[in-house]
């Protein structure tokens, strides 16, 4: 991987760490990159968690069309279908994680706001082999506001 894709990839995840720590007020330490997942990381158990980084994008080209016919944003329904084929690819490639306790798939969202998607999005408990947790973090008003916004899709589901 090229220095300069790490490079964005450290950074995406300091504005992520950020924002999940004001959402959990948990912080990860030791954190060092990695090949996959793209980052490993302790948290305060000392236990081992896998952060793995992947973007909503679309084409420029469908983009310039998109904003030419007056949409500001990509589609929500082409987003939704594009989170799905996200989440089962990188489900895939889990069986060559090291042994990671806890599993994190960080989906940014470049070409659509957090607030398209709707605000209903529903968090579901992990299940025994996929990503203990899943979140989507806007990026799109990073430049800015200089912070990005998240939200859980799977995550542990306290017992009241």
């Amino acid at each position: 991987m090229s220095d300069g894709k790490k490079l964005m990839e450290e950074v995406a995840l300091s504005h992520f760490l950020e924002a999940y720590r004001l959402v959990t007020g948990e912080e990860f330490v030791d954190v060092e990159p990695s090949e996959t997942p793209d980052f490993l990381a302790r948290d305060s158990l000392g236990c081992t968690v896998g952060i793995e980084l992947t973007q909503v994008k679309f084409p420029p080209s469908d983009m310039s069309w998109r904003r030419i016919m007056g949409e500001e944003w990509a589609d929500d329904f082409d987003a939704f279908w594009r989170i799905l084929e996200l989440l089962h690819v990188k489900e895939q490639k889990l069986p060559r994680w090291p042994a990671c306790e806890r599993r994190l798939l960080v989906i940014q969202l470049a070409d659509i706001p957090l607030a398209d998607l709707g605000a209903d999005i529903a968090t579901d408990p992990p299940t025994e082999h996929g990503f203990t947790e899943v979140w989507l973090a806007d990026f799109t008003m990073l430049d800015m506001f200089g912070g990005c916004d998240v939200h859980p899709i799977v995550h542990e589901i306290p017992s009241r």
